[in-house]
């Protein structure tokens, strides 16, 4: 999504890559409620704590990958 706004990105490549940003979201178990409750909360990713915020939860879910992607420059 940032490589639409960087004009010195020429090629972007994914292999694999989820198409949405919600399965995000499925990492962050029961502190969902309390994001969305209290603003914020602490989740463990991969053994290490991190504060996610309720604005973050906003963010991936209006963001729309594929449409992104349909605005890429094709250089080919």
């Amino acid at each position: 999504m940032a490589s639409k706004k960087l004009e010195e990105v020429t090629a972007v490549v994914t292999i694999a890559a989820p198409s949405d940003t919600l399965h995000v979201s499925d990492n962050f178990g029961d502190q969902i409620s309390e994001i969305q409750k209290s603003g914020q909360a602490e989740v463990n990713l991969a053994g290490r704590k991190f504060n996610i915020k309720k604005q973050f939860l906003d963010d991936i879910v209006n963001q729309s990958i594929l449409e992104g992607l349909s605005k890429l420059k094709n250089l080919f």
